[in-house]
């Protein structure tokens, strides 16, 4: 049976995504692993531009046509934590990426996959394995997806993957939650706690496959949270948090590949907060909200 540990980050990055698409977060002059002029190059668009880059190695694109394009590193502490994840992406974000599939020849290992004709929006993805790094991009059509895509994709999968070691990624402590919250919020595993760039923490601990975020956007709106919030109705349980501003909340219960973990959404001053949690050897629940409370207070403090 696959280690949780490394399943739950499949619910760890789908949670992740609203804050990514609803605004730029952590804008940076270039992305670390593909220059927005590669990327004009591989599509041929010169009118494909950079949303946002954060120097960990997490960048999006969008292009003339409607595509939207995400590129990311992920380090571990270890090649065989790496490899974990790998082998799970390929299970469960990649599974239904079937058509044009191939394995090229980069790195250790990698996996390229386009979802099947008729798919409305089509979805391709690009995974690549290298000692203890990981490079992903995922790309979402705006409609059916194209063949002449792959191409295109390849390309820069293979550009990202030779510069994933410019992405800024450390280990440590984090500003957002202290080492005895971290104990006792994942249980009695061995922790891991990885910084990837100012206010942008994820801590782990294995085995229980437990797992704790903390991040931010610099581009908040009171509206824009309410979007949010409105969207996961639809396929998370809800609770508002008032106490935290307009259009605070946490979703748990979500549908998978996000059904184990849970996000607490608010904004204060312009900066929206997320707080992502995945207790250990369950899934999330109500109970948690006040689990979570002091690390919660702490980051709205802060902002």
């Amino acid at each position: 049976m696959m280690n949780t540990k490394f399943t739950n980050f499949a619910s760890i990055v789908a949670l992740m995504a609203p804050l990514f698409a609803s605004s730029h977060a952590y804008a940076a002059a270039e992305c670390p692993m593909i220059p927005q002029a590669d990327v004009i190059k591989a599509f041929n668009d010169p009118k494909a531009r950079m949303d946002f880059a954060d120097p960990s190695g997490m960048c999006s694109f969008s292009l003339s046509n409607g595509g939207s394009m995400t590129a990311t590193v992920q380090k571990r502490p270890k090649a065989s934590e790496a490899k974990a994840i790998y082998d799970s992406y390929k299970a469960t974000t990649f599974a239904a990426l079937k058509r044009n599939a191939s394995t090229p020849a980069v790195g250790q290992e990698a996996y390229f996959g386009m979802s099947a004709k008729d798919a409305n929006p089509g979805e391709a993805g690009f995974i690549s394995l290298q000692g203890d790094s990981l490079f992903v991009i995922s790309y979402r059509a705006n409609g059916k997806i194209d063949d002449n895509v792959a191409e295109s994709l390849l390309t820069l999968g293979r550009i990202g993957s030779g510069k994933k070691d410019n992405a800024a990624q450390s280990y440590g402590e984090c500003e957002w939650f202290t080492p005895a919250e971290v104990t006792t919020l994942l249980g009695k595993g061995k922790p891991t706690v990885q910084r990837l760039a100012a206010n942008h923490c994820i801590a782990s601990a294995n085995p229980g496959g437990s797992a704790l975020v903390g991040m931010t956007s610099k581009h908040g709106t009171k509206e824009s949270l309410g979007n949010i919030m409105a969207s996961s109705t639809k396929i998370c349980t809800v609770v508002p948090l008032p106490q935290l501003g307009a259009n605070a909340h946490a979703s748990f219960a979500c549908k998978a590949p996000a059904n184990t973990a849970m996000s607490i959404n608010f904004v204060k001053n312009g900066t929206h907060v997320m707080m992502i949690y995945t207790p250990p050897n369950r899934a999330a629940a109500e109970s948690d909200i006040k689990a979570l409370e002091v690390v919660t207070k702490r980051a709205f403090d802060r902002f």
